[in-house]
């Protein structure tokens, strides 16, 4: 009797659907340097924007397309490109140890005979983005909180607005974000090949996929969480760097850079660093609503001090006039960047002071 209610017990017990998780490293996190597991989801993006990835264009004619110098001020007040200023980046034997010294390395004096060494600041890539921010981020999950992306996303280094106090990942204020990897195994692009009579330049591998699908994931949050026609990003494999630009109708990859010896990934953050706010991708109809707006909206629409608000500018039909609305910034959803990407919300009615719903998407 005792065992037919014992077998009856684990009768009633669902059978594993996978073996035991095994953690061998210092996280576990998903988007590490170490990674153990596959997001599906992830892996269904790298599917989906395969589709619409464009390249490889030129370094050259990509600055030159998005960023022309003659639109740019003051960009002679930014440092000039120097061969081997990221020598400390590549002489990292890991990964791990590759975000800090890019932002920003320190180099002890060939001559240096002191007990004590004597360490003297070599500015990295900070030099080249005077007024924004850079910040070591590979160990900060995202804050933002209206993300609800069903897994974290932890770039390596995140670029800021120059008033940013942030000292962690956050895709609602976030400018570029850079994801480096250290095995070659892990490039989701190589040379263009010819598949089948049409031609590729990505590398067909689960490992390529997968990091191409972290990265598509990192352009989601960030595209889902701001007011922005089109975002930049920068993908690094070891002394070899693209840029790319995202927006709801593709992505552009640019060629392979070698960045210690060539200045274009310099000249990329040379150049967006004085773009105006258009050419960088902001959407210049959503404008910070004034504290009378603000106030009144959080009241009608019952939101707190930490939401970030958004005054959206719409065109009126009857003459040249526009409307205002007061919205919450949006949510990152789960959805790859290609798209009408629509967001329904509750909106303030600045005209009218009511309560309204307002649907915006890309047409």
């Amino acid at each position: 009797m005792d065992s037919d209610v014992t077998t009856q017990k684990w009768a009633t017990i669902p059978l594993p659907q996978s073996t035991l998780i095994k953690i061998g490293t210092s996280t576990i996190y998903p988007f590490t340097t170490n990674q153990k597991f596959r997001v599906p989801t992830c892996t269904a993006m790298a599917e989906e924007i395969a589709k619409f990835i464009i390249g490889p264009m030129p370094a050259q004619e990509f600055l030159d397309d998005f960023f022309p110098i003659r639109r740019l001020q003051n960009l002679h007040v930014v440092p000039s490109f120097t061969p081997g200023c990221y020598d400390e980046t590549l002489k990292a034997k890991c990964e791990l140890n590759v975000y800090i010294p890019f932002v920003s390395a320190f180099k002890k004096p060939s001559n240096c005979s002191n007990a004590i060494p004597i360490v003297s600041k070599i500015e990295a890539t900070i030099q080249f983005l005077p007024g924004l921010c850079i910040v070591n981020t590979s160990s900060h999950a995202d804050r933002n909180p209206r993300s609800s992306l069903p897994f974290e996303i932890k770039p390596d280094v995140s670029i800021y607005p120059g008033n940013s106090t942030v000292t962690k990942t956050d895709s609602s204020i976030s400018e570029i974000f850079t994801e480096f990897k250290w095995n070659t195994k892990d490039n989701p692009f190589c040379n263009v090949v010819d598949k089948n009579g049409w031609k590729s330049f990505l590398h067909d591998s689960k490992a390529g996929r997968d990091t191409l699908g972290q990265i598509t994931s990192y352009a989601a949050a960030q595209l889902g969480a701001q007011f922005r026609t089109h975002i930049y990003s920068v993908f690094i494999l070891r002394d070899m760097a693209r840029i790319l630009q995202w927006d709801r109708s593709g992505t552009i990859v640019t060629e392979a850079i070698k960045y210690n010896e060539d200045c274009l990934l310099a000249e990329f953050f040379c150049r967006y660093s004085k773009a105006p706010p258009a050419m960088r991708g902001n959407d210049m109809t959503a404008l910070p609503p004034t504290p009378n707006q603000a106030h009144l909206a959080r009241k009608d629409l019952k939101l707190g001090t930490e939401i970030l608000l958004v005054k959206l500018s719409i065109p009126w039909d009857a003459g040249n006039k526009n409307c205002f609305f007061v919205v919450p910034a949006p949510s990152a959803t789960l959805y790859t960047p290609p798209g009408r990407a629509t967001h329904g919300f509750k909106a303030y009615d600045t005209r009218y002071q009511n309560v309204v719903f307002l649907k915006d998407s890309w047409c």
